[in-house]
């Protein structure tokens, strides 16, 4: 779907910073579902914000408005109460008007959602770089995986192999030799984000 671009990039200050005006968004203009209504937010340079709340509050819809992955929309299509009776006659330009993003300077977003390559634990941290066991090793404890990977199994081959990864899974644990899954399915959300 083609999005109405909404972002606009301001020089006008040095550092990172972001206002959001007249915030009214539609997830998708198939579904007219409504994402965020009359949403405002000002983030100055400097600032470091956490978006945080209930389930189903917003929060990745205002982090989708923010990086200009909503579609647009006057207020009155999003908020049928401003078209009341009593606002028939006369529309204010608000109520009109499409929001805008300015941001200044640079910005930076992390996502929620991990991404890892298909392949073991170890693939994924080394990906592709020459094995180097003192930085494989610092980087599982830096992510705090220590205590959800019991060693074993590094020179193991064939059935013997399959059976320790079969028996550790099943217990919960993993191994340097654990398959990950497309995504990191076979990882708890906590150790894919690690």
């Amino acid at each position: 779907e083609e999005l109405t671009p909404y972002v606009q990039e301001s020089s006008d200050s040095e550092g990172g910073g972001i206002e959001l005006v007249n915030g009214n968004f539609l997830w998708s203009s198939k579904t007219g579902a409504a994402a965020l209504c009359d949403a405002e937010l000002s983030i100055k340079p400097g600032e470091v914000v956490a978006v945080i709340g209930q389930v189903g509050n917003g929060k990745t819809a205002l982090i989708k408005a923010l990086l200009g992955e909503l579609q647009p929309v006057p207020r009155m299509i999003v908020d049928q109460s401003a078209m009341s009776s009593s606002n028939v006659t006369h529309i204010s330009p608000a109520i009109m008007g499409l929001p805008s993003v300015t941001v200044q300077g640079q910005i930076a977003y992390c996502a929620q959602e991990a991404w890892l390559p298909k392949g073991t634990i170890r693939e994924s941290i080394v990906f592709g770089r020459e094995y180097n066991e003192d930085r494989y090793n610092a980087a599982i404890r830096d992510a705090g995986l220590e205590s959800d990977i019991i060693e074993g199994g590094q020179k193991m081959v064939g059935e013997s192999l399959r059976e320790f990864l079969r028996t550790t899974s099943a217990r919960g644990m993993l191994s340097h030799e654990t398959d990950v899954g497309e995504g990191g399915s076979s990882l708890s959300g906590g150790q894919r984000a690690r």
